[in-house]
């Protein structure tokens, strides 16, 4: 499920961007407030979006360059 930020972007539902969860080193499970510890893609009722937990797709770098661009 997705939910819209106020930005007006999207953003999955998931404990992965929780408020109440935690993410160990090795970021393969959270460790949740509520119910313990869960998989970063589940989701329960009391989840609260933690923008800073999220981590954002590298963009996408040019790679079809044409000689006209590198002359002076």
């Amino acid at each position: 499920m997705r939910q819209k930020l106020f930005d007006g972007k999207n953003y999955e539902k998931c404990c992965g961007h929780c408020l109440k969860g935690k993410l160990p080193a090795d970021r393969s499970v959270v460790l949740c407030k509520k119910h313990g510890i869960v998989s970063l893609d589940d989701c329960c009722p009391s989840f609260e979006y933690d923008p800073l937990k999220r981590i954002p797709k590298r963009p996408r770098l040019k790679t079809d360059f044409s000689e006209d661009e590198f002359k002076l």
